[in-house]
């Protein structure tokens, strides 16, 4: 095989495999959990797509009342709750209470 050829394949194997890993869904942040659920996306689909993905967001006292009071089923709070955390608090909380006022 020709130098040039074998560098074009590991080239394009290694495109693939990039493109593969970019692919894979990260744990839902609370603006996509909070944008779906609003949404009309279904509680046993959320709950599902939690369990799957985990999410990206600390479930605390203030997250869960902001949560409630924007509609989400508290028994699907308690369910996430089952869930680590692999973030910080929810970044749109405090604009979510200034649009309150």
């Amino acid at each position: 095989m020709r130098p040039q050829a074998l560098l074009f394949l590991l080239f394009a194997l290694s495109a693939v495999s990039a493109s593969a890993q970019k692919n894979q869904p990260g744990p839902l942040d609370c603006t996509q959990f909070i944008a779906w659920s609003a949404g009309g996306m279904s509680a046993q689909r959320l709950d599902r797509l939690v369990h799957e993905r985990g999410v990206a967001f600390s479930l605390d006292t203030a997250v869960s009342n902001s949560l409630l009071e924007a509609g989400v089923e508290p028994a699907l709070l308690q369910r996430v709750r089952t869930v680590a955390p692999a973030g910080p608090r929810c970044s749109w909380l405090s604009l979510f209470h200034a649009s309150r006022r």
